[in-house]
């Protein structure tokens, strides 16, 4: 149907329709001139056919090049989305690794800091059971201790726990074995002795002190005052 259409709209097809309509008129009529007139339209009719095909056919190439023409644009108009989309998942991988790193960094931070004040924690509880450890052991060097000797172990124990302790406990110590000394007696001892129910009269011969016992607390007192005395100039603590 659309060739049919494509044939009535060209001018060849109506000439050759005047050319066969002639011939067919030549036919029944002798008419003179009229093989020279119908050979001379049929040569116009495929000079104009042969025109009419040779628009068709650039036409038909006009067309073809238009297409062509808006396929190689499309292409271009392709790769150049191709080549953004690339561009973008490039920018946007980029981005993720730096947020990652960041996000590991950030981790890192956090543990690091996390683990310092777990540390920090750590140490603040030691620190805690360790000064209610001595508080303990300066209770039981103060009520229940039975010489002064016994007294020098246990507040070197609670010491060592807590060094906060040993200016205060070292002075007291140094005061306590320096009268002792002096006195020649253990008062700690002594009065450990009267509680027991030793009842004695000077010079208290049960609670004398031994010539090591003097030695030891000569040279503890010192030794401890000597510390004291120290810390108070900020030179040095003793050790």
């Amino acid at each position: 149907m659309n060739t049919v259409k494509g044939l009535v709209r060209t001018k060849s097809f109506w000439i050759f329709i005047v050319v066969a309509l002639l011939g067919g008129l030549g036919a029944i009529y002798p008419i003179p001139l009229l093989g020279v007139i119908i050979a001379a339209l049929t040569i116009f009719g495929v000079s104009l056919q042969g025109a009419e095909t040779v628009r068709a056919q650039k036409e038909l190439d006009r067309k073809h090049a238009s297409v062509l023409k808006e396929i190689e644009h499309a292409r271009e108009e392709a790769a150049t989305q191709h080549t953004e989309a690339m561009r973008e998942i490039a920018q946007a991988r980029g981005d993720a690794a730096t947020q990652h790193t960041e996000a590991l960094q950030e981790i890192g931070q956090a543990r690091k800091e996390a683990a310092i004040q777990y540390a920090e924690a750590a140490q603040e509880i030691k620190k805690a059971r360790d000064e209610a450890r001595a508080e303990n052991l300066l209770l039981k060097a103060e009520k229940f201790a039975t010489s002064l000797m016994e007294k020098d172990e246990l507040v070197n124990e609670a010491v060592a726990l807590c060094p906060d302790f040993r200016q205060r406990e070292y002075r007291e110590l140094g005061l306590e074995m320096s009268a002792a000394v002096i006195g020649n007696v253990d008062y700690i001892k002594q009065m450990y002795l009267k509680a027991a129910g030793y009842h004695f009269d000077p010079p208290y011969s049960e609670s004398r002190l031994d010539a090591e016992e003097k030695t030891f607390f000569t040279d503890h007192a010192i030794r401890y005052l000597e510390a004291v005395r120290k810390v108070r100039q900020r030179v040095s603590p003793w050790t």
